[in-house]
């Protein structure tokens, strides 16, 4: 048997860890210059994109009840309305006055002058109930059940809650307190209500403060047909009532 030295030369050691300049300036230099790009056209594509965005991730918060302060009359005022009030025998003395306590359809009231537009009115709300009138003045203002509904004749009574200024201020157009904005209506403004798809066109005639007992706010004004707005004063307090009659035009 022969033996046979064989010589291995060791493998010299090389760097395997050199340094590609070139790659790295070619990708120091890429990457600016996509910097410069998304600063230059980044702002522009936001500006497109946003909203389709916004429709995705945004969602409004609606402030709620609990949120609001404004005062509440209490059904024991509106139970004193009914009970006091003339408006059995107005209704009894004069044919052309309709009081229809059935209609349910749902009005919109609209008073350019000081920015309301188009707020609900619920009709007929038994005010005698709190729950009731209190789910209805979220959704906007309530016409008092008993009264008749604008375009009947007579005096058609509509109530809504006022606030105090910083809450307004904060949700200027909530329609639960939309009748803050009373507090600025002047005599000859226009008040229209809409029925049945028919708009009703009424002038300012009347702005006055008064007491919660004064009930001759719905005694109404013979011969003429009217609405009456009310809310609570001042603003969000309510140891007044912000009162204003608006007549009807082009009977």
């Amino acid at each position: 048997m022969v033996k046979v030295k064989v010589k291995y030369k060791e493998a010299s050691k090389t760097n395997e860890h050199k340094i590609n300049f070139s790659k790295v300036l070619g990708t120091f230099s890429f990457l600016i210059s996509l910097g410069i790009f998304a600063v230059m056209f980044l702002p522009i594509g936001l500006q497109y994109v946003a909203p389709y965005l916004k429709d995705i991730f945004y969602k409004p918060v609606e402030p709620s009840i609990t949120e609001i302060e404004y005062y509440d009359p209490g059904a024991s005022y509106f139970e004193n309305i009914v009970v006091n009030s003339p408006l059995a025998e107005q209704s009894e003395q004069n044919s052309k006055i309709v009081v229809n306590t059935t209609y349910t359809s749902p009005l919109t009231i609209t008073i350019d002058a000081v920015g309301i537009s188009n707020i609900k009115i619920t009709s007929n709300v038994d005010s005698s109930d709190k729950n009731r009138y209190e789910t209805a003045l979220k959704q906007g203002v309530a016409h008092f059940k008993y009264t008749p509904l604008p375009g009947d004749g007579g005096n058609s009574f509509i109530y809504g809650h006022s606030t105090t200024d910083n809450v307004f201020n904060k949700y200027p157009n909530l329609p639960e307190t939309i009748f803050t904005r009373l507090k600025d209506i002047d005599i000859g403004d226009t008040v229209q209500v809409v029925r049945d798809g028919k708009t009703l066109e009424y002038k300012t005639i009347m702005v006055k403060i008064t007491s919660p007992e004064d009930l001759t706010m719905l005694s109404g004004i013979e011969g003429k047909e009217i609405v009456t707005l009310m809310t609570c004063w001042p603003l969000g307090v309510g140891t007044h009532r912000l009162i204003i009659i608006a007549e009807r035009l082009e009977l």
